[in-house]
């Protein structure tokens, strides 16, 4: 019998999220403290979404495609250069252009593990090496949330570079994890070498894959909404009579109800396919962003929050199953990574306009916006999924 490796995942899951937190989450707060204006902090994350969007999918072309280097090997390599760049960070005296350009790369290369760690658990369905993908996930959307507490605190307390100092340590022990996971795909395996040359192009996948794409579509519009949402959330707070305060009390409500739906997750998964979750999702997010949209008050505000664990405590575990679901073993990694990265510029789109659209009209115009996205976005995941039930 295989090993059960749901612990170590989980634990990978944990240490990649909370590392996360440290360097693009809390990277506002980092960099402003470092003495970088809100319009070089503004140019530094956009890119920071932008280009791992871009490099992502050929990463993961040359992932599919590696007959030596294994999916461990791959994140760590990754691992050690984000431990190389925070050291930089945190130890050197660099000029300010150059200490933008390696918290660049930092960022840039903690969004790149999530394809390969996503991809991890896709081999593991594949291989039938027992996983409990929604509890290991859901380990990560707590530790988030801790993360973003204790992070804040050293801050505050220790300095702005106890933030990547930190997040270098949790990205070390990550390496831990992944020294105890099993190589995916085994060294040495002609199964598997088989496979990696039978793997498409990045631009063959779209026309091979269209259900798997224009789904992908749809939840570009449905990130225009998430992401947008979360990075303005101190104004929709602010337009009904909240503070940075209930913007925290918001973010842990999303986050608990996050985690205990994706905890659950493969309790309930088998009495709909992965498809059909996505749907049950977007149309969830839909609504959401509908009552952000008519929020009165902050307790109200509240409530939209506690349906994060119907839209992404459901769509976090069900893109990875309908990976599995829809693409061959051969591009598998590369499924994972496109899909991170047209949801990664859906978010760059929700960004962008969200500002400008505050600037320009208000933020009530912001979320009603927010609302035409996700309905677009609902209604193409319907679509596609309901085409794809009546034409079997």
């Amino acid at each position: 019998m295989k090993k059960n490796i749901t612990g170590i995942y989980a634990g990978g899951q944990a240490l990649h999220w909370a590392a996360y937190c440290g360097v693009i989450s809390l990277a506002g707060i980092y960099l402003q403290a470092k003495g970088f204006d809100t319009a070089q902090v503004g140019f530094v994350l956009a890119l920071a979404t932008i280009l791992p969007a871009l490099i992502q999918p050929f990463l993961a072309a040359s992932a599919d495609r590696a007959k030596k280097l294994s999916l461990r090997a791959y994140l760590t390599i990754l691992s050690l250069l984000t431990i190389f760049a925070c050291a930089v960070l945190v130890f050197a005296e660099i000029p300010g252009t150059v200490f933008l350009a390696v918290f660049l790369l930092a960022s840039v290369l903690v969004h790149l593990w999530e394809p390969l760690l996503n991809s991890i658990a896709t081999y593991s369905f594949r291989h039938e090496i027992p996983l409990d993908f929604g509890v290991s996930r859901s380990m990560g959307s707590i530790a988030f949330a801790f993360a973003s507490l204790g992070l804040g605190y050293a801050a505050k307390h220790l300095g702005a570079d106890s933030i990547i100092f930190f997040s270098a340590v949790l990205t070390a022990l990550f390496l831990f994890c992944l020294a105890m996971l099993p190589k995916m795909p085994p060294e040495g395996s002609m199964t598997e070498n088989k496979i990696s040359s039978e793997a498409c192009t990045v631009w063959q996948f779209i026309g091979k894959y269209p259900r798997y794409v224009w789904t992908m579509v749809g939840f570009f519009f449905i990130a225009a909404f998430h992401v947008m949402t979360e990075t303005y959330l101190i104004n929709m707070m602010e337009r009904i009579g909240g503070d940075s305060s209930h913007v925290g009390v918001a973010m842990l409500v999303a986050n608990v109800s996050e985690f205990v739906v994706i905890f659950f997750f493969e309790r309930f998964r088998k009495h709909l396919s992965s498809g059909g979750w996505l749907v049950v999702t977007a149309l969830f997010f839909a609504l959401k962003a509908l009552l952000f949209h008519l929020s009165p008050n902050v307790p109200f505000m509240y409530a939209a929050q506690a349906l994060e664990s119907v839209t992404y405590g459901i769509y976090a575990p069900s893109i990875v199953h309908y990976a599995d679901e829809e693409i061959s073993p051969a591009d598998s990694v590369k499924g994972q990574s496109i899909w991170i990265a047209i949801f990664t510029l859906g978010g760059s789109l929700g960004n962008y306009a969200g500002g400008l659209i505050i600037k320009g009209l208000s933020v009530r115009a912001m979320t009603f916006s927010g609302f035409l996205f996700c309905a677009l976005g609902a209604a193409i995941v319907a679509a596609v999924q309901l085409r794809k039930k009546h034409s079997k």
